[in-house]
């Protein structure tokens, strides 16, 4: 099997961009097509087109859903020729066994690992009164049955277990986050913990047992809004993973996602921040981290295309926390309208603050504030917030910084100009 997964700009939903900041249910967020089908290899493009529209909250660019859909198909057939091509020239049988090599290695990896692991519980409080809870520990002789890989000729070996009991019930907002969310954010913590470039595949997680409770913010019911989760509580969770396997501190927690709309058009970024301090190394500074590993727009890019105005974007000294490794500085971002548009921000961290580890000191929560125009003052916005901005009005985001590591010293800092 092969896919192709793709981030469109809109999918409709209450608003532009698809993200947005009050969503109650997974209709709200964009139109919902479960296994929608390709018939005979034909692109059903007049069936597609009336899906994205006859909706409660329909697509606003469906000619650009329909071009990024096709372009994905075209990735898949790419996919196919080339497999096709390989299979006929090493043979289908070869084929499955290096397959099963690969997975192997990634099991074989982390099985060597677990002697190494110290059992730990972590909970890790959000800014909404919620909380993840995890107890990190070896199970001994767990049949593999029981275990995520259902695969016959394992026998009975000791398995990794992330229990999280205690974690929050299901959110009526829209920090829920689907299993497959969990699962990810295990696989990618795992391998740091490992610390060698074992392969990212279903193999290492044959020697994994998670344990959801149901109608729980990692656990949602089928309805329930997601949108937040994909991007904010699966921060909040490699946080709560990488502290219980004692890695690194908090980051800064937040993707601080930005969703704008104007009359012709929608951008959607997410804005970098601190990383958290380990033992040895600083945290990085105004960096896209964990599951948000992409990079912002360019300036001249950014105001060519949107309504407005990059004021400054710089460096938040001293938001990192202290530590005898410090936490990495967040950014001080501030945007002004050139016309009517609307925004929707999606952000956490602006309660709590990154946590330190060993000693480590927190790092400063982020601050979302708006200026009118002929204003005088800052107003203080929420963390999750739709509004709609006119020209002259300015957007100043701070986000948050990385927890420290170890008790600081007096020479444990570094200063910036």
């Amino acid at each position: 099997w092969l896919a192709a997964r793709g981030h469109h700009t809109d999918i409709g939903g209450l608003t532009p961009g698809s993200m947005p900041a009050h969503s109650h249910t997974l209709m709200e967020e964009g139109v919902i097509l479960d296994g929608f089908l390709l018939k005979n290899g034909r692109f059903l493009e007049n069936d597609l087109r009336r899906r994205l529209i006859d909706h409660t909250y329909p697509a606003r660019y469906v000619e650009q859903n329909i071009n990024d859909l096709r372009a994905q198909v075209a990735a898949l057939q790419h996919g196919r020729l080339a497999l096709n091509r390989l299979i006929a020239q090493e043979g289908r049988k070869r084929i499955r066994s290096i397959m099963q090599v690969i997975l192997k290695q990634g099991e074989r990896a982390l099985r060597e690992k677990l002697p190494q692991l110290v059992p730990q519980s972590v909970i890790n409080r959000l800014d909404d009164d919620q909380q993840i809870a995890v107890r990190v520990s070896v199970i001994e002789n767990i049949q593999s049955k029981h275990r995520s890989n259902k695969t016959k000729d394992q026998g009975s070996q000791p398995t990794l277990c992330f229990d999280f009991k205690g974690t929050s019930e299901v959110s009526l907002g829209n920090r829920n986050t689907p299993p497959s969310i969990t699962s990810s954010a295990i696989l990618y913590v795992l391998r740091l913990w490992l610390g060698d470039a074992v392969p990212l595949n279903e193999g290492v997680m044959r020697a994994v047992m998670i344990k959801l409770p149901s109608n729980s913010l990692l656990s949602p019911l089928p309805n329930s809004a997601v949108v937040a989760g994909n991007v904010e509580t699966s921060q909040a969770l490699v946080d709560t993973l990488l502290v219980a396997l004692q890695l690194q501190a908090h980051g800064q927690g937040t993707m601080n996602n930005l969703t704008l709309g104007w009359k012709t058009g929608s951008y959607y970024e997410t804005l970098c921040g601190g990383t958290g301090a380990g033992q040895n190394y600083h945290g990085c500074n105004a960096i896209h981290c964990h599951m948000t590993n992409s990079r912002l727009t360019d300036p001249e890019v950014f105001e060519r295309n949107v309504p407005m105005l990059i004021n400054h974007f710089f460096i938040r000294t001293e938001s990192g926390g202290k530590g005898a490794w410090r936490g990495g500085e967040g950014v001080n971002r501030l945007l002004t309208a050139q016309e009517t548009i609307s925004i929707s921000i999606l952000s956490s961290r602006r309660v709590t603050r990154a946590q330190g580890l060993a000693g480590g000191k927190s790092g400063a929560s982020g601050e979302n504030r708006l200026k009118r125009k002929g204003d005088n003052e800052w107003t203080v916005l929420n963390g999750n917030i739709s509004l709609t901005l006119q020209a002259g009005d300015q957007l100043c985001i701070l986000t948050p910084g990385g927890g420290g590591y170890g008790q600081p010293t007096n020479t444990s800092q570094v200063k910036y100009l």
